[in-house]
């Protein structure tokens, strides 16, 4: 008898195989046939993450009536109401709706914890229930809370301190907390509330009353604490500079975002240059302040992720280079890059500026760095129709073989997104074109059947005249053709009628396929994505931005 350990081995190897779950669910009937133990144990030794957008997957668990390893994430009310009561211990996010505000006992593995439209039958079912079932909510790591915008609900009605203390929460297992809501909420009780949970990592803060001394005696008392967000859209005060400052005087967070504020550049760069803890800032959706005579210079090289307004970002470092490893940048040169920016793996490049600066965009591209391995070209005015620019950029990555990642929102033409794909980079799996200046996909599609390479592709075209038949012949001719593509988004704005014979095409296409498929977005009629759940093949993509 092989011992389980040894099985347990071979599964771990076995699973990933299967690339999407109808065939991990064939593997499954087929280990079944040969032993129930291999297939109890197979189900154990992989984990799945079921969200309310992949309700028809749920339905196939539950159909197999495969419990183990199902994490599930419910927001929708009905399907909440018509899930079967052994599968409530595997919910492992939910979102509290008013008018049903309860939640099943025997939710015991829910770590995701979501109160909509605050209301006091919310709390007050949490609390009735607390003493019959005093586990209830002992395994909830993640807490939200939204209060609502009503002028006319006071503070006094929202005490934060004392809703915290009643809602049954084990203090030692939340590790993120989410508050949004009125703007007549208080901070000074929000402070001690949050302090009693002694393993927080993650706040997340949209009230009001702000108050610098109040953020650095939480901030410098939590030391779990590693992940701060600030909203202030409700704030009373946007002046963030005194917030800043007391936060970069503590050790321990790694990850700071503030949004809806005005920073003044000087303090804001002295206060980053103080503070030895941080690696990741993101201040895009801010107002920064600056003045001519100021030219301030970072100094700090903990700093991985620094999202600003890239010109700014471009003047920051002079004499230090910097350890970013994700730069968005809308002017620079291949000597400032590798100069200022070694480290840097995933480039965002943008601005109205690019038509005079597409020569350095080749050099960088032809400098081959092994570190940058993703590019992104966004969308400067420029560019929407210089097809001489798109071209020779396109033939500068003949010379680096190290991106995996190319996403192109400018207009590119035909004869340069085949010049491209067909250079066959053997580590390029996701290309992303969002502006191909072509008028049917039959001009693009050869190249793309014959990379075998790409796993994610992302083809729109600008100027599409062609009818939604030839439109399925091509997607059809790409997914029979190419089985090395996980992820296939092809658009087309008549893909909600879709004529029957081009349906059937469609549907054995995807029936003669369906084992190498994750992903195909693009035909949207209601048919087709009911042919889509049957083989569980999502239509929704996050693989290509």
């Amino acid at each position: 008898m092989i011992p389980p350990y040894i099985i347990v081995y071979i599964l771990r190897y076995l699973n990933p195989l299967f690339k999407n779950y109808k065939s991990y669910f064939a593997h499954l009937r087929d280990l079944k046939l040969v032993c129930k133990e291999w297939k109890s144990i197979a189900v154990k030794v992989q984990n799945h993450l079921i969200n309310t957008s992949d309700h028809f997957l749920l339905d196939h668990f539950i159909k197999e009536e495969i419990k183990d390893g199902l994490q599930l994430r419910i927001s929708d009310l009905v399907i909440l109401k018509n899930l079967p009561l052994k599968y409530h211990p595997y919910v492992e996010k939910l979102i509290l709706f008013r008018g049903y505000p309860d939640i099943p006992s025997n939710f015991t593995n829910l770590k995701r914890l979501t109160i909509y439209s605050y209301n006091r039958d919310t709390i007050t079912h949490l609390v009735t229930k607390k003493p019959k079932y005093p586990n209830h909510l002992k395994s909830v790591e993640n807490l939200k809370i939204n209060f609502p915008f009503d002028k006319h609900l006071s503070s006094v009605e929202i005490d934060l301190e004392s809703t915290l203390n009643e809602i049954p929460l084990f203090p030692d297992v939340l590790k993120k907390l989410t508050l949004k809501g009125n703007a007549t909420l208080g901070f000074i009780s929000t402070c001690r509330a949050i302090l009693k949970f002694h393993n927080l990592c993650s706040l997340e803060l949209e009230i009001s009353n702000l108050v610098p001394t109040d953020i650095f005696t939480m901030v410098s008392t939590a030391n779990s604490l590693v992940r701060l967000t600030i909203n202030f859209y409700k704030s009373i005060s946007s002046d963030a500079d005194p917030i800043l400052q007391v936060i970069c005087k503590t050790s321990n967070l790694e990850r700071l975002e503030l949004n809806g504020c005005s920073l003044n550049l000087k303090n804001m760069i002295e206060s980053i240059n103080q503070n030895n803890s941080i690696r990741e800032i993101d201040f895009s959706a801010n107002d920064i302040i600056k003045f001519p005579n100021e030219q301030p210079t970072i100094t700090n090289t903990r700093l991985e992720y620094f999202n600003i307004d890239p010109e700014i970002l471009h003047h920051l470092w002079k004499n230090v280079p910097s350890n970013l490893k994700i730069v968005s940048l809308s002017d620079p040169t291949m000597e400032y890059l590798s100069n200022t920016h070694p480290q840097c793996q995933n480039l965002n490049f943008s601005g109205d500026n690019f038509g005079t600066s597409y020569e350095e965009l080749c050099k960088i591209i032809q400098l081959n760095s092994p570190k940058l391995t993703k590019l992104t070209l966004d969308t400067p005015y420029q560019w929407k129709y210089n097809h001489e620019l798109s071209s020779m950029v396109m033939k500068s990555f003949a010379n680096n073989n190290h991106f995996e990642s190319i996403i192109i929102h400018v207009g590119v033409t035909a004869d340069s997104f085949n010049s491209l794909v067909n250079l066959k980079l053997r580590n390029l799996r996701k290309i992303g074109f969002f502006r191909i200046l072509a008028e049917k996909y039959s001009e693009i599609t050869t190249s793309v059947i014959s990379n075998s390479h790409l796993e994610y592709v992302h083809m729109t075209l600008s100027n599409s005249k062609e009818n939604v038949i030839e439109y399925i012949e091509q997607m059809c001719l790409v997914i029979n053709q190419n089985h090395s593509i996980k992820s296939l988004s092809m658009s087309n704005s008549q893909s909600r009628d879709i004529p029957k014979s081009a349906f059937e095409h469609l549907k054995k296409t995807i029936s003669n396929n369906s084992q190498y498929l994750h992903h195909i977005s693009g035909v949207s009629s209601p048919q087709a994505l009911k042919v889509l759940n049957q083989y569980l093949i999502s239509p929704y993509n996050n693989s290509v931005e």
